[in-house]
């Protein structure tokens, strides 16, 4: 059975004996503190913590041992610590939605750290990734390129750099998200190949010697012209597209 909680204030109580739940949904305003130990809730299906909530503290270990979940949400301001790499034991999920209010990161001195685990591409049932304003160091992992279900992949507001991954698997991608990074060098003309892809978001890569440097390679001008791709760039010089590109700052 499923429970959608709509009048609750303070600390979320303990979960320990509801074994039998499949569907967990909290987002109330006034609720904070910890995520609970979910370890007994291994029936669970889809779970959904977010936004009023004020949740803090790290990601519970408990959560990696949830390995029937299909789907499963965070977002709250004020989430710390960081992703295990338990979580490639999470194989049935198909969708993954980690956020953060930017605007919040380091208040209160939360925010994620650690790099995006490359365990993740063990995930390869997941149709939806999203890891958005967390602000997480490192670079992307090639492994996401295994996601060969992936149809939205959301990385934008954190602070990867160095290049965009070559992934060309992901044949069922419709959107993908770069903003936002610390991103550097080419894009990838593997890109080009992803016939399912409608937009393609790679502006506002920020840091000091950051940024996307050279043109869009012919392979992506022909998506735009042929398919009417969307591809969002910063108009800088550093990065050329003359076949169709939105502009943004």
């Amino acid at each position: 059975y499923s429970t959608n909680v709509t009048s609750m204030s303070g600390t979320i109580p303990s979960l320990a004996s509801m074994t039998n739940l499949d569907e967990l949904r909290l987002g109330l305003e006034g609720v904070t503190g910890p995520i609970p130990d979910l370890s007994r809730m291994t029936n669970l299906q889809q779970l959904y913590l977010y936004h009023p909530m004020y949740l803090t503290g790290t990601i519970p270990s408990s959560i990696y041992n949830l390995t029937n979940l299909l789907s499963l949400t965070l977002s709250s301001d004020f989430l710390s610590g960081t992703i295990g790499t338990e979580i490639g034991n999470m194989r049935s999920l198909t969708s993954l939605d980690i956020a953060i209010n930017a605007a919040n990161v380091d208040a209160l001195g939360a925010n994620l750290v650690g790099t995006l685990p490359t365990e993740i591409g063990r995930l390869i049932y997941l149709e939806r990734l999203m890891i958005m304003g967390a602000f997480l160091p490192g670079t992307i992992p090639v492994e996401l390129n295994n996601l060969t279900s992936l149809i939205v992949l959301s990385l934008g507001y954190n602070f990867f750099t160095g290049t965009i991954p070559p992934l060309a698997s992901l044949h069922q991608l419709n959107l993908a998200v770069f903003a936002y990074n610390q991103l550097t060098g080419g894009v990838p003309s593997e890109l080009g190949s992803l016939v399912s892809l409608q937009d393609l978001m790679l502006q506002g890569q920020f840091g000091e010697s950051a940024g996307l440097t050279g043109s869009l390679p012919p392979s992506l001008c022909d998506l735009i012209q042929n398919q009417g791709t969307n591809i969002y760039v910063t108009c800088l010089e550093d990065f050329i597209c003359d076949c169709g590109c939105i502009c943004s700052l």
